[in-house]
């Protein structure tokens, strides 16, 4: 089967998410087979942190720990513009994850077989 988790608030999906036992839901989901997909705050969901989301979400539960699920080793920056390279470079200095920087229309696939990109995705480079 397939479970999509949908865009929204990153930090509203997260503190909900906790409150509900997600992460034990989605990782059995998992294990069992099943696929995941998200959009926006959704496939920020799947990363080890959602702290990329301060750029453009609002954090209105004053969320400390952003712990993300984890389910891939890296970071995704959604709805990617150059607006936000100054913002993105910033939080990059930071940051020692590999980063994706996905323009809307565009995806990630993680597998068994490792990670497949669809449309104009770029790994994030310092210009």
């Amino acid at each position: 089967g397939v479970i999509y988790l949908s865009g929204g608030n990153t930090y509203m999906f997260l503190n909900d998410a906790r409150k509900r036992s997600l992460y034990k839901i989605l990782r059995k989901h998992l294990q069992n087979g099943g696929l995941l997909l998200g959009a926006s705050a959704g496939a920020l969901m799947m990363t080890p942190s959602i702290d990329i989301a301060e750029g453009f979400d609002e954090n209105i539960f004053g969320l400390i720990d952003v712990k993300g699920f984890a389910f891939v080793p890296f970071e995704f920056f959604p709805h990617f513009e150059e607006l936000y390279r100054e913002y993105i470079d910033s939080y990059m200095k930071n940051n020692i994850r590999e980063l994706y920087l996905c323009r809307d229309g565009d995806g990630i696939f993680c597998g068994d077989d490792g990670i497949k990109i669809f449309g104009n995705v770029s790994k994030y480079t310092v210009y």
